[in-house]
């Protein structure tokens, strides 16, 4: 199953979600947070630095799982589940259901291509999480 749970695959399928997550905060900062935040610099900056954490995570996890570390393995499990997953399904249910007319649509592609990214890069890294450590 080296085309998802190769170590190669978990760093193409978890570059792939966070691409997605940035693609994700690009729209939000131009279609959404116009209406939902405060124009005040506070707010758009606590805004932007949430999600600079967010890839600056996800960038270390990324390097630590390429370099062998089963918690970099756990990051990428545990980031794409909580931006692509659960924003994804969150504007799906709560803030925009679907068919989403904000950005429409680009918009509406883009939560449904990070959900399926967002899925391919959490089973990746589940499936190389679960093999065992090698010796050496």
């Amino acid at each position: 199953m080296g085309l998802i749970d190769s170590t190669r695959a978990v760093t193409v399928w978890s570059t792939l979600a966070m691409l997605a997550f940035i693609e994700r905060a690009l729209f939000d900062f131009r279609y959404v947070f116009p209406d939902e935040l405060p124009g005040d610099p506070l707010s758009v900056g606590g805004a932007a630095g949430v999600y600079l954490l967010f890839v600056a995570a996800w960038i270390w996890a990324l390097l630590a799982a390429r370099a062998g570390s089963r918690g970099g393995l756990r990051t990428l499990i545990v980031l794409p589940f909580v931006t692509l997953i659960g924003l994804g399904v969150g504007t799906l249910t709560a803030f925009c259901p679907s068919p989403c007319e904000t950005a429409w649509p680009l918009g509406e592609l883009s939560n449904w291509v990070g959900l399926v990214v967002g899925i391919i890069a959490i089973v990746s890294a589940t499936l190389a999480l679960r093999r065992p450590v090698s010796e050496g």
